[in-house]
């Protein structure tokens, strides 16, 4: 299960796949819980291998809960497609088991992959003996894409000593970019990677778990794995947080401790009408950025303490987007 701290959905695919995820989500009353019926309803609905899958992404993530008593207790049902659509609970492997027979009804190559994640039991520095988690794969128009449907269906959050998931759709989970899915997931077998570069469990595990709200604020993927991989990977990366606003930082700093008395430049760029400020000392106002266009830009000195970058769109509600240090 993805841990849920400081979740905010947000992705700008909903808007591409408003439609299907409406069909999806929302299907008629008495729709039978079986595999062939539902697949035929949602093709009703699809045009292309890619809504076909987004499809049964949606109806998965919505209409499956995560079996948090299973989770729990180590003792797990049957996790089979069929047992799964009869009770609508699972964990990750009836998930990806009941999505991967989705899509085979809907006429899809799709495979169920096991691993390694860095999830809600994830602690930094873990090592794996075994795989604790499965996804998938499958083929749209000639490619292979990557997604999580488990992660998709909402997060988990520890209450009283337990895991207690809370139902919210994660569309940022389907159709991934490959290498900002390999810093939360290493497949058991390597090809399922699906990118150029061969590494190791071990380097996995070496690896910083990065937080999907980087990747979704345009920090690049395959520039922080080059980094990591010539040895120049910053040893603390910035803090992101979820927002449902859509931003992308220009140019920010990829280590998360920066000296101070230096003058940094930033730069967000968003189409929407926000508030954006910056604090790095709670004792002194904040920095507001100024904004032309869609730009936003400020400029300051660096104090000792930390640095948040906060976005509203009204004075009074904001919400951190990124943290740093400063030393």
């Amino acid at each position: 299960m993805l841990s849920g701290a400081n979740i905010r959905a947000a992705d700008s695919t909903l808007v591409a796949f408003r439609y299907v995820d409406s069909i999806a989500t929302y299907p008629p009353v008495g729709l039978t819980n079986a595999t062939d019926s539902i697949a035929a309803y949602l093709l009703r609905s699809c045009t292309t291998d890619m809504e076909k899958a987004r499809a049964a992404f949606t109806w998965v993530a919505h209409h499956i809960s995560y079996d948090d008593e299973a989770y729990n207790s180590g003792k797990h049902p049957d996790q089979s497609a069929t047992n799964v659509l009869k009770i609508h609970r699972a964990v990750c492997e009836g998930y990806a088991n009941l999505y991967k027979s989705l899509c085979e009804a809907m006429g899809l190559d799709a495979v169920k992959i096991s691993g390694y994640a860095k999830g809600y039991s994830y602690n930094d520095g873990d090592h794996f003996s075994k795989t604790n988690h499965a996804w998938n794969a499958v083929k749209v128009d000639g490619r292979w894409i990557l997604l999580d449907a488990t992660w998709g269906s909402g997060v988990g959050d520890t209450e009283q000593g337990k895991m207690v998931s809370h139902k919210r759709f994660m569309p940022y989970w389907f159709d991934v970019d490959k290498k900002e899915f390999l810093f939360r997931h290493f497949p058991e077998d390597p090809q399922w990677l699906l990118i150029k570069e061969a590494l190791t469990l071990e380097q996995y595990e070496d690896m910083p778990r990065i937080r999907e709200p980087l990747f979704m604020m345009s920090f690049s993927a395959s520039d922080i794995l080059d980094k990591y991989l010539s040895k120049t990977l910053p040893n603390v990366l910035p803090r992101p947080f979820y927002s449902k606003h859509h931003v992308t930082l220009v140019d920010f700093p990829l280590t998360g401790v920066l000296a101070a008395g230096t003058q940094i430049d930033l730069t967000i760029i968003s189409d929407e009408d926000l508030i954006l400020a910056i604090s790095n000392n709670l004792k002194e106002k904040p920095v507001m950025m100024k904004r032309s266009g869609n730009r936003y830009t400020a400029s300051l000195t660096l104090k000792r303490g930390d640095l948040h970058i906060a976005i509203a769109k009204e004075a009074r509600h904001y919400s951190d987007i990124m943290q740093y240090k400063v030393k």
